[in-house]
Parts: C-alpha cells; structure tokens; sequence
C-alpha cells in the first residue's frame, strides 16, 4: 500500500506537513551550528596549511568540477599562484557567505585578492523564518557580485581570450558549449555553474582530503593497472600531482 492509497483526514495531513517543516528548519538548524563549531578549526587549518606548497592550487585540479572549470588555456598558470581559499559564512544565516581567494605576486594581474558575496535576495540582518528556510533554492535566492580584475596586459586577459560560450539561462551539463576560463567567474555577477556554492560546500570543508586524493569527486585514474604498479617511495610532485581514483564506498 502506498501513501496515495491511504485516506486522511485533513488534520492528519496538515499534521504531516508541520512534521516535515519542523524537520527541515531543525536540519538547518543544525548545519547552521555546525558551520559555527568549525569555525576555529577552518581558522587554523588555514595557518597550518601555509606551510604546504601548492595546496590550493593542487586541491583545484584534483577536484572533478573545479578541474574542468579551470581548464581553459593560462587557467593551471594563474592559479599556481592561489595562496589560499577562505569562506566566511554569515553566522545568523549560514545560506550568505563570502568566498575570498588570496593570490600571490604572478604574470596576470596585479590584484592580491578577490571576494565574492553571496547574498540572499530580500534576507534580513536577522536569522530566516521557517518558510524562508524551507522554500530557499540557492539558485534562484543568491545573488553575487562580480570582481573587477586588473590584468597586466590584455595578452594575459584570460577572460577575454576565452570567455564564456554556455547558455548562462539555461546550463545543461550536455549542452554544446564552453565555460572558458575560471577567471568569468571572478569577472561576472552571475554564477551561471554554481561554482561558489561549490566551492563553499564542498571543495573548502574537505580541502584536505581532496588535496590527498581520499575525496569523492576527485580525479579519476584512467589506467588503473599502472596505478597498482606505483612506487610507494616515489617522490610526489606537486607541481603535476597524478589523478586520484574515486574512493569505492
């Protein structure tokens, strides 16, 4: 029998409907506390890992999305320099937060850093109601801003050698087309692929497994016999790290 079949009563339904809200607003309850607690761990992982060469760079191009969004030609040269990746979260509403990617002296552009704030449309200073929370579609209710880059020449303009060709209306992951260089999504005021969510959700909490191949959504191997022939005493170059293969859960 399923649900469809059984005959209610309208008190019974509204019953199940408040059921399903108050799980939902506890849920984000909770994940806005969780934010909160890892706070001072994100806080000194980011000071431990300035010791690591190449983290972020090498976190980018071991993640399975992040590696086809900085694919474009020049993208792999410019992020070499990317010292750090922070997000900031609202801590009354965790659904805004800022991204903000550090960047060392390199042969692009002369800024050292750049933001960017997501917002939800029409939010308060306050912490959201429970219809806010239930009915938030992150796509539809963030909004950010775009960064303005100061390239060093409009040789190095890796946004306008190789802009971005998806249908920003209407993105289909097997739709024709071409995101072109990371760097539209420093540039524009849209985020047509949901890069900042997923680097806010995904890529910047697990960071470190990523970094260790250990993550789901990493890079996978395409020749799995010379991956069991490896060395274990060979030298890791993090300067070409290999591709990992996704863990089997």
């Amino acid at each position: 029998m399923t649900a469809e079949e059984v005959k209610l009563e309208d008190a019974q339904v509204e019953t199940l409907v408040e059921l399903k809200k108050e799980s939902e607003v506890s849920a984000w309850n909770a994940q806005n506390e969780h934010h909160k607690i890892f706070k001072p761990y994100f806080e000194k992982r980011e000071e431990k890992l300035k010791g690591v060469p190449q983290f972020w760079p090498v976190v980018f191009r071991n993640h399975s999305f992040l590696s086809v969004a900085s694919a474009a030609p020049g993208d792999a040269d410019a992020l070499k320099s990317l010292e750090n990746v922070k997000v900031e979260r609202n801590e009354k509403d965790s659904r805004e937060f800022d991204i903000v990617f550090t960047f060392g002296e390199n042969d692009f552009f002369d800024n050292k850093t750049f933001t960017k704030s997501y917002k939800v449309v029409g939010g308060g200073e306050g912490a959201p109601s429970a219809d806010d929370i239930i009915n938030f579609d992150p796509e539809r209710d963030l909004t950010t801003n775009k960064c303005e880059i100061n390239w060093k020449s409009e040789d190095k303009n890796l946004s306008k050698k190789h802009p971005r060709t998806l249908n920003v209306e209407d993105v289909d992951p097997d739709a024709a087309g071409d995101p072109g260089s990371f760097f539209n999504f420093i540039a524009e005021e849209k985020d047509a692929l949901e890069v900042g969510s997923i680097i806010a959700d995904e890529v910047y909490p697990g960071a470190i497994d990523i970094f260790m191949g250990l993550e789901e959504g990493i890079m996978e191997d395409s020749d799995d016999e010379e991956d069991n022939d490896e060395d274990p005493s060979a030298e890791i170059d993090l300067e070409a790290p290999e591709a990992k293969k996704q863990r089997k859960n």
